[in-house]
């Protein structure tokens, strides 16, 4: 919680936006109000209003901040590598704050953040000669693998979360922060979720058929 000591002349869109990540990180998003928001961080809850709209405003900035730290495409050696170097890093931010999934899988580009990194996906693509539509298509599909792929690592929770204990060493196995255990049975499900998730990648961007279509006959 911020300090009661701190200067209401600091709240501004960027304190209130990180103090809610901080809130949905730590008790999950159904903890996120207006009211739980403003004692965080030590305002009135009308106060929250000179700076969103709406909760709806709040939860888009949470996304942003989940994006912010995504890896640019733009630069890549092809397109492969540029598409490998956007969902590795959504991944890591998605295991990073697991608790905003479900915000993520409802918005996962229609932020500003989200857009840019996908409009910059889309350049590279184009530049290697598929179609507006075919792109597209890529990028929904990589988009839904990696949302979907963290999603059933973390236990595939929809609102409400697995059982705390269990939920947190998920967590923290997906970040490499710790082990399960021989005792813990889910282990064996998602030992090898990394390698996992680099074999389902490798097999959209090595067989992606919108961009080699098959010539008749063969």
């Amino acid at each position: 919680m911020a300090s009661k000591g701190t200067s209401r002349a600091r709240l501004g869109r960027d304190l209130i936006l990180e103090a809610a990540l901080r809130i949905v990180d730590e008790e999950g998003l159904p903890a996120l109000n207006m009211r739980r928001l403003a004692t965080e961080v030590d305002a009135a809850p009308m106060s929250l209003y000179r700076y969103f709209a709406s909760k709806d405003e709040i939860l888009d900035g949470i996304v942003e901040l989940v994006l912010r730290d995504l890896e640019s495409p733009l630069g890549r050696a092809n397109w492969t590598a540029a598409s490998e170097t956007l969902f590795w890093s959504l991944r890591r931010s998605l295991c990073d704050h697991p608790n905003t999934l479900p915000l993520v899988a409802s918005r996962p580009f229609s932020t500003d953040q989200g857009q840019r990194y996908a409009q910059d996906l889309l350049e590279v693509y184009r530049e290697s000669g598929f179609e507006a539509t075919e792109a597209s298509h890529l990028l929904s599909t990589l988009t839904g693998f990696t949302v979907g792929h963290v999603w059933i690592l973390m236990g595939g929770f929809v609102g409400e979360l697995p059982e705390e204990q269990a939920f947190l060493r998920l967590a923290a196995y997906s970040r490499g922060g710790s082990s399960l255990g021989s005792s813990y049975d889910v282990g064996l499900l998602i030992a090898d979720a990394e390698a996992r998730f680099a074999s389902g990648l490798r097999m959209i961007l090595d067989r992606p058929t919108v961009a080699h279509p098959k010539e008749p006959g063969k």
